[in-house]
């Protein structure tokens, strides 16, 4: 019994690549690939890989000062595209007069259970961190902000830890 669906299964693929010969041969197969392409796919010889947004279209970053003492940055994410809270992370560069507060990170995200990580929150679409930069009064003075991140696919591809630096000036106090 085995060995006759091994057969079948054999049979069809030798009629399916004489199928495909006969496509050639006859001028029917497109260049890109259209028609060859999707015949191979139905009979199982190619199988469609998803593709994925470079980082930076997946998860759009920006950030502005609010104020003389709150920075906030913002993540526009791509259909399909998630971030980890638990991955994100703010730090200050080259700026020993300011102290980072506490990240206001937003109420909201949902929960997904994720096969390497267990029970994450996750925040789709958008989400907006207000970061309080404790200062001394002054002048304006720029600031540099380090924001770390880590986000998925739904698809199922995880992209590596990212980091955005960004300078602004924040406002006298």
């Amino acid at each position: 019994m085995s060995m006759y669906r091994n057969g079948r299964s054999m049979l069809r693929r030798v009629l399916a690549a004489l199928a495909l010969s006969a496509l050639l041969g006859s001028g029917a197969a497109v260049a890109d690939g259209g028609v060859l392409a999707g015949l191979g796919q139905k009979l199982g010889f190619f199988k469609q890989q998803p593709s994925f947004l470079p980082p930076d279209e997946a998860f759009s970053f920006t950030a502005d000062v609010r104020d003389a003492g709150t920075v906030v940055v913002r993540w526009r994410i791509a259909d399909g595209y998630y971030l980890y809270r638990d991955r994100f992370a703010f730090r200050l560069q080259d700026s020993p007069q300011y102290t980072l507060g506490e990240p206001g990170m937003p109420a909201g995200g949902e929960f997904k259970e994720d096969e390497f990580f267990g029970r994450m929150e996750v925040y789709y679409r958008d989400v907006e961190v207000v970061l309080p930069i404790e200062r001394e009064a002054g002048a304006a003075k720029p600031v540099r902000i380090e924001a770390s991140y880590q986000g998925c696919a739904e698809a199922g591809f995880c992209y590596p830890p990212m980091s955005k630096a960004v300078e602004l000036q924040l406002p006298p106090v």
